[in-house]
């Protein structure tokens, strides 16, 4: 084959692969030579699964959000090239690009599935972990309202006659559901109001 040939259609095959992205590369080599991370890390990656069944969430905490300089550009080993290539391909999400340490990488494609709408500067400034617990509460807060408007309908007098009344999730009282309701109520407007952390 002429060399002319070979060059030009090796010209258009790279022509034709769609540009790496150039931001969640950075932002995933910075996380990778800042941690140490090495090959091993692929193995939390496949074993990450899905929150989505974790349930209710019981504490409600808000996670500080890890501080890294990402550069316009980063150089890194060819090994380190390679667990970067290898967890965009893995992970590929556009929250990658807003991760800032190895667990919100981890974390990064179950919020972007619970959550696909979140804007670029709520990613920025909230750990993934808080934005997750917040779809969480969002999703029980919804239930137990639900359920206390459903009580709300009904009789308030107990049928035992003790003075506490139960409903048919497990026993749990109205004023323990609105306990709860009030707590992540609060949590959801303390993580939505607070001063954005410095980055």
């Amino acid at each position: 084959m002429d060399l002319t040939v070979s060059i030009r259609g090796d010209r258009a095959r790279q022509r034709k692969k769609p540009p790496r992205d150039n931001q969640v590369f950075n932002v995933l080599g910075c996380i990778v030579k800042d941690y140490g991370l090495k090959r091993d890390f692929l193995g939390r990656v496949d074993g990450i699964g899905d929150r989505a069944g974790r349930g209710a969430a019981e504490v409600l905490r808000i996670w500080p959000k890890s501080r890294l300089e990402v550069p316009p550009y980063v150089l890194v080993s060819g090994d380190e090239y390679r667990l970067v290539s290898e967890i965009m391909e893995r992970l590929d999400n556009p929250y990658l690009a807003f991760a800032r340490s190895p667990e919100e990488v981890l974390l990064s494609a179950t919020l972007h599935a619970r959550n696909p709408t979140l804007e670029d500067g709520l990613l920025l400034r909230r750990d993934f972990e808080t934005l997750l617990l917040c779809e969480e509460a969002r999703e029980e807060l919804s239930r137990l309202e639900r359920l206390e408007r459903r009580a709300g309908g009904a009789s308030e007098e107990p049928a035992g006659g003790d003075g506490v009344k139960t409903d048919e999730e497990g026993g749990v009282t109205s004023a323990l559901r609105q306990e709860r309701i009030q707590r992540l109520r609060a949590f959801l407007a303390k993580v939505e109001h607070m001063e954005p952390q410095a980055l």
